[in-house]
């Protein structure tokens, strides 16, 4: 009698865990499979004043970073992302930093000592409130992945050292 408890019960426990395996296979699945969308258009500066838009990456991986020079979470990822960048130098993406910044005296003098890789931007108060807003931004700092045709992949990307950005940057390049 004891047998046939334990058997059932243990059965019971094979099939909750196999359905837990079944709805995590699933949500990644469907992460993955989603229809990508256009990534919402945004026009930042460099140092140098110059305009530069999201559109001017198309047919390249983008990893974005919204950053900002008195954000500390920032400050300690950014070497982190200059590694990523590094390691992905020969590879068709772009490592686009954008800081939300409203002292540019305050940006433009962490560019200019610390001269970090990449394509460096500064926001336009017309990013801070359209794109910002579109992707509800309240917090940075924040990654994105966007794809070659310059669609969105990942709204909230991984962080930059860990191991799942890879399989993400990766598959984008692969694509």
């Amino acid at each position: 009698m004891q047998n046939t408890y334990f058997y059932k019960k243990t059965q019971i426990n094979c099939n909750k865990n196999l359905l837990f395996f079944i709805f995590i296979f699933i949500l990644i699945s469907k992460s993955y499979a989603q229809e990508r969308k256009p990534i919402q258009s945004f026009e930042a500066y460099t140092i140098d004043g110059k305009a530069v838009s999201i559109n001017d990456f198309r047919g390249k991986v983008v990893y974005l970073d919204i950053w900002a020079t008195w954000c500390l979470p920032c400050r300690i990822l950014f070497p982190k992302s200059q590694k990523l960048e590094e390691q992905y130098s020969e590879e068709n993406i772009e490592f686009v930093y954008i800081s939300i910044d409203h002292e540019k005296a305050k940006w433009e003098k962490f560019i200019i000592n610390k001269q970090p890789k990449g394509i460096q931007l500064l926001a336009t108060p017309i990013f801070l409130d359209q794109f910002m807003t579109h992707y509800s931004i309240i917090g940075i700092p924040r990654f994105m992945l966007i794809d070659k045709k310059g669609n969105l992949f990942s709204e909230d990307a991984s962080l930059p050292n860990w191991p799942e950005l890879i399989d993400e940057i990766n598959l984008l390049l692969s694509e």
